[in-house]
């Protein structure tokens, strides 16, 4: 059975439908048109089944997967090691400006997020600054439903 939303695919041209240079047959034609044969598409961009969530948002996935590394390393280098994440602000600040301008552009971030941390401002701010970053990647990172296109 299928969805409201989901729109059995039938190949109309006939070199594509006997999956060779010849014509279909009849009996092929109806075999396509029998339920459990035919693919189907979602039109409204949603994954209905929760088994396929993953493998319909798999770069989405990645990234919300890549920022939550990124923030754990930042996070364990700030508790274990703040001396590196200081040296990793300077070599930043070292490269040519050109080059921070791209930095910056690739790891926005957390770039804000190390900026701030070593300013001298009180540290509620700073702390509020740093999970307000983390929370700004991870939510616009996260894995969602495409809107539906009517």
């Amino acid at each position: 059975m299928t969805e409201s939303s989901e729109i059995p695919v039938v190949p109309t041209d006939p070199s594509v439908q006997g999956g060779g240079a010849e014509p279909a047959a009849e009996d092929a034609a109806e075999e396509l048109e029998q339920p459990s044969e035919r693919l189907l598409i979602p039109t409204s961009g949603r994954v209905k089944d929760a088994e396929h969530w993953f493998e319909a948002r798999p770069l989405g996935i990645g990234a919300w997967g890549l920022a939550i590394v990124v923030w754990t390393v930042f996070l364990v280098l700030l508790l274990a090691s703040p001396h590196t994440l200081a040296d990793a602000r300077s070599w930043v600040l070292d490269l040519p400006v050109w080059l921070q301008v791209v930095v910056w552009i690739v790891t926005l971030p957390v770039m804000i997020a190390l900026m701030a941390w070593y300013t001298g401002w009180v540290q509620w701010l700073r702390i509020a600054i740093v999970v307000a970053c983390v929370l700004w990647t991870l939510i616009g990172f996260f894995p969602r439903d495409r809107p539906t296109i009517r």
